[in-house]
């Protein structure tokens, strides 16, 4: 998918009527006004110091109320980007997957007659639940997180954090330099924090770091900073999002009170989109060959 400027149609002209070389507007055919008086061409009655004046005014009035107008409502992205359409701080070679979408969230409780707490819209996909019964939920987040760092070219190193500042960024391991999108390192440390709810499954004191041939395993002490780090994370990432999205409070008689109901329509990127070009450049067609 491609950017381009929108084809304007070529403007019309008409001619202007034949002047002085200087610019100045035509003679009046009559010398005289019909008070005798002689006749004022514009160029006397815009250079006269009382309506130079008044117009330096009015400009200066205009000026002033478009100044406050543009920082009372300043323009779409306010020169950032918008969520739509990419932010500055967005990896520029993939914006043009971004697709902007309405999706309304599963997972939220509800409450029978009874009082009983169930879950009436699921997700599609087991993502939470007994991983001892549900082996699948492993595999979905496997999925969902796999690939997540990728190698990319020496240009869009540069796009992303300076030519005078890529050096670090080299990885020797991998033969280039490495970068992956935000959504799916947050997605990974939602998951470690999963995996820490289930000690009796995962086990504790283990902290997995990359895949495959570059995974390693962190000490318990180094574990407990990267959960807290995890943590942080979130925290950071939902208040950089500020989703106003409405969540009201619905009322169940078997309850007896309100409950928050959060299964409503959100304004969402679509993230399979980023998830495949994720996965092609991590060992598919658009992989980065690596350099040692």
């Amino acid at each position: 998918m491609a950017f381009g400027v929108p084809f304007k149609m070529k403007p019309e002209y008409s001619q202007i009527p034949n002047g002085s070389e200087d610019g100045s507007e035509p003679a009046s055919p009559l010398p005289f006004g019909s008070e005798g008086r002689p006749r004022k061409t514009w160029l006397q009655l815009l250079t006269h110091p009382a309506l130079s004046w008044t117009l330096t005014a009015i400009f200066a009035s205009i000026s002033l109320i478009l100044a406050m107008a543009l920082d009372r409502d300043p323009p779409a992205g306010n020169g950032l980007g918008t969520f739509a359409d990419g932010y500055k701080t967005d990896f520029v070679t993939a914006r043009p997957l971004i697709q902007v979408s309405q999706t309304r969230f599963t997972g939220g409780p509800a409450f029978k007659e009874n009082g009983e707490m169930y879950i009436p819209n699921p997700s599609p996909l087991m993502y939470v639940g007994d991983p001892a019964l549900h082996p699948e939920i492993d595999y979905n987040w496997g999925n969902l997180t796999w690939g997540r760092y990728v190698l990319i070219s020496k240009e869009e190193a540069i796009a992303t954090w300076g030519e005078s500042h890529i050096e670090p960024y080299w990885d020797k391991t991998r033969g280039g330099y490495v970068a992956g999108f935000d959504v799916f390192h947050t997605l990974h440390c939602l998951n470690n924090i999963r995996k820490a709810l289930n000690p009796s499954f995962y086990g504790t004191g283990s902290h997995q770091h990359g895949e495959g041939e570059h995974e390693t395993r962190s000490s318990p002490e180094t574990t407990a900073m990267h959960q807290d780090h995890c943590i942080e994370q979130l925290r950071q990432y939902v208040m950089c999002s500020g989703d106003m999205t409405p969540i009201g409070t619905r009322y169940y008689p078997g309850l007896g009170r309100n409950y928050v109901e959060s299964d409503v329509p959100h304004t969402c990127r679509s993230i399979e989109p980023l998830r495949r070009w994720m996965v092609d450049r991590y060992d598919g067609g658009s992989a980065v060959k690596p350099v040692f």
